[in-house]
């Protein structure tokens, strides 16, 4: 599978300050692609789809020098153009008082993504 992935420039602090978490996308240009079922996130489609991605993600993060401050990653939405390539948008979370992560540091992990 091949894929473009981008990082936004900035994160997003929700409720608890400790907790850093970037919005980031990629795009699947080979080995996948968008159909109009994966539009809609309550679709069995999307659900199994997200997850499979959000497994992998938490994997190369899992197994990457962010582990220490890695929490999670969460999938939230997945669109393209039918028949096309899938761009998936997903949250990374990391714990700030365990490491200080930066966009830099996504980019990093990403160029280590075979």
């Amino acid at each position: 599978m091949s894929c473009l992935f981008s990082v936004a420039d900035t994160f997003i602090i929700l409720r608890d300050a400790d907790e850093r978490v970037f919005r980031v996308n990629f795009r699947v240009t080979d080995g996948d692609a968008f159909s109009s079922a994966l539009a809609n996130p309550s679709t069995e489609q999307f659900k199994i789809r997200a997850r499979g991605y959000r497994e992998k993600l938490n994997l190369v993060f899992r197994r990457s020098h962010l582990r220490p401050a890695f929490l999670k990653t969460d999938v939230l939405a997945l669109d393209g153009r039918v028949g096309e390539d899938l761009i998936v948008h997903f949250n990374l979370h990391f714990d700030a008082r365990r490491m200080a992560v930066d966009v830099p540091d996504l980019i990093q992990v990403r160029n280590q993504i075979p």
